[in-house]
């Protein structure tokens, strides 16, 4: 069975996501392992800014379904190609959905949108 070396820094998985794109013998290795670097930093400081955003209108959302029941959304909302009017508490998540049966959660940068196209549409506003 083959031994797994795990990785221990941000360098070392930028060498390995840099490995896929240029051979590690080339002279410009070094170059790739640091775009990828700053790529990986920037990801992640994306992630930690959604997440953030995504805590600040949990509570706004959440008041536009009561309970666990099925609220219908004041808006339409499109997300992966598909449109939804419904919104209820999922067990860690808000959950969305077109007909009531097929629900699909929300990740937190879908939660931010939401937000967003309520705020657009003014609905935002008679909350209190």
């Amino acid at each position: 069975m083959k031994k797994v070396t795990f990785m221990k820094s941000i360098m070392d998985l930028a060498a390995k996501k840099a490995e896929e794109f240029c051979d590690k013998s080339k002279p410009y290795f070094q170059t790739f392992v640091s775009g990828m670097e700053q790529m990986i930093v920037d990801d992640l400081i994306e992630d930690a800014l959604t997440r953030e955003n995504a805590k600040l209108v949990r509570p706004i959302i959440s008041a536009f379904v009561k309970d666990e029941n099925i609220a219908p959304l004041p808006v339409p909302f499109e997300m992966d190609g598909s449109i939804f009017t419904q919104i209820k508490n999922g067990s860690y998540w808000y959950m969305v959905s077109n007909d009531g049966e097929h629900w699909h959660h929300l990740l937190d940068k879908d939660q931010i949108r939401l937000y967003e196209a309520l705020e657009e549409a003014g609905c935002i506003d008679s909350i209190e």
